[in-house]
């Protein structure tokens, strides 16, 4: 039962009962219901608020809630196989005592604040006299706007507060608990404050500034000096929880028992509370500030005894004493992010460069478990710094006449021919009286305008930069009060808490270590058995897009991207021997990632006859030798090399040489030019091209209505490492350690360099051009696409010193028709008892793709210098479809896939595979 009374209050009432034997039809006896289940449950909404005149704007909205639930079991609980009311000392207290009861109540306050509404009771002679006062200011041209005069939010108004409570009890008895009370308090306040601050711009009005458009910079100048949103939020949740057990002995044993059963109690106290604070420092400044504080408030152990009053008091002196401490502190965290917009737009010679900064700053302090004090707090901060950077060269182009004229192309004169206007020209009409299609004007090639527009190719050039920091430190001695300081707002330091690192704004070392600085001025346990791991983080990226158009209809976009990031850790520790805190077990983990450019050997050719080898393989075991002397010449200048033509250290297998050396050869450079580390790659640019002008070509045009022409060019190289515990050098910083091939251990040791390359070298999308219907939606238009891909995908493996190549090329052939407002030929007729309501007239899609992929996997070994065939085939695929829409919700398709598979190794064998059927799709959803 629903009622609602007026706009003040809704009340609903419900009740349910089911005996044994309920279920559904579906069920078997044994899965039935076997209780006799017996609720209520009644709730009502209430809008207190409007008790109180209407102009106060008082809202206290106000929720009550009452259920109850009894679960009376057919057989008993203890003596299943017996029904309650067979036994033979069934009577009321045994029945109650083997229900389930569940009873809740709740009651709750969401939002209850005061937000008065302005006093429109005013006389029609107040109202004029405002409505002429009004007047006569804007006619003085004193610039206050309607906006303006409305007065502004105060900070201590009281529709900035609001606050909210909620109680939930539930009681709960069965077999086993004698009794179980939980009852949650919620409490919650608060405070929100949102400002509008007048803009200042000094220089606005100061003549020779306001109307020089070299000094818009100036005169555009601001800043608010009030802050813009201030917020805090508090809120305590409360748990207590009562229970004890059930004395089942007597029904059990068949004696009774007087044990001892003690009342069981938990209960939780936690208090949240959040900070916001932003403040735009001017339009293109700006400031924002969150914090959250997780805090315990410690209650006395035990049953809360109000009958002792002695007991109570204590309790209560105990309770507010830790509220008046702000509790105990278990979490502290909070974001600080400053963004700014360079004023470049203000500046006339380079206002088609915009670009923006931002600095964001984190800092975390989670306290000990209580019970592990001496493990100390753990603390950890990070900092992000973000540079994007666009430059759009057309409204620089745009800036000259000529160039603009060039750009916008010219205007079609608006002017009408008077003498034809509103006659019908003969010449329009073919022998039959249909109109003939109209011929496009050609256009005037002018050499020095297409020149022009040649140099202005550099369309948009966009760039972006993050670098991303971290540090973890574990065993901080220190509490959390303000601002996630101590109390002598000393530890961890304001420059933790706003992000520093171990490096300068530039990402350069600084020298100096946070965890060393913290040690020495007493933060950090001294505890030498301190297992929590220190850690460092730090990844940068950066990339640039180039947007060229040398041409009308003719794009291309060129991108370049690198991905750099490591890791260190290390348990940070007191050292009882050297009396002092040291690195422990230091691990360092990293990853590169960057575009390259290996078009100059994507087509290299293998010969089967010749042991596949190819020229870009030999390359590559050619130019270790030469990267042995780069190496060599770098750091220890051996006079002489060995025998085989490598130095001392730097072997055939070494890491330091055969990465170089493998870069070298498969981005087609000199071993001269490489970089020897891998870190220092040259980053190199990759490419789409786009074409879509030969349907202006007039043989083209005759029989396509699109044509267009894309090449694309992906190149990625990727590789990871982890430190060499092993590894070691002198005061130089040159290698010192050698392996078992007695080759000098690297720094940063390495299993996989993997080189990924998608090249799509010719793509032709064209759309047929058909016999125009009357209605141009209702015209069908064939659509081919053709087009051709290589991949290639080569990976060097330093622990078994070989390259894995994967190569695949692909030419597909696509075709699709759409035939458009037919009959539909499932149509509904009469008599049809379709569930459906089918459609009148329908499309079918025509689809039909033919594909021929060659592929191969070579296993290149360094070591032998010998090449093999591990996997490989020849792939001929034919997909066709043709789907139909039934109605509205229904879609029919059918499809016939067949693939045929030819490997290229004797331990595989040809196969062909055939799918066809046809698929119903059915859509639930009416809209």
């Amino acid at each position: 039962m629903n009622a609602t009374l007026a706009d003040f209050a809704t009340v609903a009432v419900a009740g349910n009962i089911s005996t044994p034997g309920w279920g559904t039809i579906e069920q078997r006896v044994q899965q039935r219901q076997q209780a006799t289940i017996m609720g209520f449950d009644a709730n009502s909404t209430l809008q207190l608020g409007k008790f109180f005149p209407e102009n106060w704007g008082v809202q206290v909205p106000m929720y009550l809630g009452y259920s109850e639930t009894v679960n009376t079991p057919k057989f008993s609980p203890l003596q299943p196989d017996l029904v309650m009311d067979d036994l033979p000392t069934t009577n009321k207290s045994v029945k109650k005592k083997s229900q389930d009861y569940v009873k809740r109540r709740s009651i709750n306050f969401t939002n209850v604040r005061i937000d008065p509404k302005k006093d429109n009771s005013k006389t029609g002679a107040e109202a004029s006299k405002e409505a002429k006062a009004e007047s006569k200011a804007d006619a003085k041209g004193d610039g206050k706007g309607g906006a303006e005069k409305e007065k502004k939010d105060q900070f201590f108004d009281v529709k900035n507060f609001s606050v909210s409570y909620s109680y939930n009890e539930e009681y709960r008895r069965d077999i086993n608990i004698d009794w179980r009370m939980n009852k949650k308090y919620r409490g919650a306040f608060d405070y929100a404050f949102q400002n509008k601050p007048k803009e200042i711009k000094p220089f606005a009005k100061i003549p020779g500034i306001k109307d020089s458009k070299y000094l818009k910079w100036l005169k555009e100048f601001n800043f608010y000096p009030g802050i813009k949103q201030v917020g805090f939020h508090t809120e305590m949740n409360r748990t207590y929880e009562t229970s004890r057990i059930r004395n089942n002995t007597l029904e059990l044993t068949g004696t009774y028992s007087d044990i001892l059963i003690n009342t069981q109690v938990q209960k939780t106290w936690n208090w949240s509370r959040q900070y916001t604070l932003k403040y735009d420092i001017a339009k293109s400044l700006k400031f924002d500030y969150t914090a959250n504080n997780l805090g315990l408030v410690g209650e006395p152990r035990g049953l809360i005894d109000k009958e002792d009053t002695d007991w109570y008091a204590n309790y209560k002196d105990t309770v507010w004493s830790n509220i008046r401490g702000g509790g105990n502190n278990t979490q502290f965290n909070q974001n600080m992010t400053l963004s700014y917009k360079l004023p470049l737009d203000k500046f006339p010679l380079i206002d088609f460069i915009s670009s923006d900064a931002r600095y964001a700053a984190t800092y975390r302090w989670d306290r000990a478990p209580f019970t592990q004090d001496t493990l100390g707090n753990t603390i950890q901060n990070s900092r992000q710094l973000q540079l994007n950077v666009q430059g759009n060269f057309e409204t620089l182009y745009n800036k000259v006449p000529l160039l603009k004229e060039i750009n916008q192309g010219k205007k079609e004169s608006k002017k009408d021919d008077k003498k034809g206007k509103g006659k019908e020209d003969p010449t329009a009409k073919d022998e039959y009286g249909k109109d003939k299609e109209k011929k496009e004007k050609a256009e005037k090639i002018n050499p020095v305008h297409l020149g022009l527009r040649f140099l202005m190719m550099v369309r948009n050039v966009s760039g972006s930069y993050t670098r991303n920091e971290g540090i973890l430190l574990p065993g901080y001695n220190r509490q959390s009060k303000m601002i996630g300081m101590d109390d002598g707002f000393d530890g961890p330091g304001f420059g933790f808490i706003a992000g520093q690192q171990n490096t300068d704004i530039w990402g350069n070392p600084t020298g100096n270590n946070y965890a060393i600085d913290a040690s020495n001025n007493g933060w950090i346990i001294n505890l030498p058995t301190l297992n929590t791991q220190y850690n460092e983080t730090y990844s940068e990226t950066w990339n640039y897009k180039i947007n060229l158009e040398p041409a009308k209809n003719f794009k291309i976009e060129i991108t370049a991207n690198k991905t750099e990031g490591r890791s260190l850790t290390s348990f940070f520790r007191f050292d009882t021997e050297t009396d002092q805190f040291v690195f422990d077990s230091p691990l360092e983990t990293g990853n590169f990632s960057a575009t390259v450019n290996t078009w100059s050997t994507a087509f290299v050719k293998d010969d089967p006859e010749a042991g596949w080898n190819s020229p870009t393989f030999q390359n590559f075991i050619d130019y270790r030798r030469q990267i042995s002397a780069r190496l060599n010449s770098a750091t220890h200048n051996e006079s002489s090399a060995q025998t085989n033509g490598f130095y001392d250290g730097y072997g055939a297998t070494s890491q330091n040489v055969v990465i170089p050396a493998f870069i070298a050869a498969y981005t087609g450079r000199s071993a001269g030019e490489t970089a020897l580390d891998v870190f220092a790659t040259k980053v190199q640019p990759n490419w789409t091209m786009t074409y879509d002008g030969l349907n202006k070509i007039a043989a083209i045009k005759k029989y396509f209505k699109t044509f267009t022409v894309r090449h694309q060019y992906r190149s990625t190289m990727t590789t990871s490492y982890v430190s060499n515990l092993n590894y070691r050098e002198n005061g130089l910083g040159y290698p010192t350690a050698i392996d078992s091939s007695y080759n000098y251990i690297p720094e940063h040791l390495i299993n996989t360099v993997t080189i990924s390359e998608q090249i799509t070298p010719l793509s032709l999308d064209m759309t047929l051009k058909t016999k125009k219907s009357k209605n141009p939606e209702k015209t069908n238009e064939p659509q081919v696409k053709l087009e051709y891909k290589r991949d290639r995908t080569v990976a060097l493996g330093l622990t078994n010193y070989q390259i894995t190549e994967t190569k695949s090329n692909s030419i597909t052939v696509g075709l699709g028709y759409k035939i458009i407002d037919i009959p539909n030929p499932i149509g509904r007729k009469k008599g049809s008892k379709l569930p459906v309501q089918v459609l009148k007239n329908t499309t079918i899609n025509l689809r039909a793709d033919i594909t021929m992929r060659d592929n191969v996997t070579l296993i290149r070994k360094m070591v032998e210098q010998q090449s093999q065939p591990t996997a490989g085939q020849r792939l001929w695929s034919i997909k066709t479809s043709a789907d139909m829409q039934v109605s509205k919700n229904l879609q029919i398709r059918f499809f016939y896939d067949h693939q045929l598979n030819k490997p290229k190794i004797s331990t595989s064998f040809p196969t062909s595979n055939i799918s066809t059927g046809i698929a119903l799709r059915f859509n639930l959803n009416n809209d």
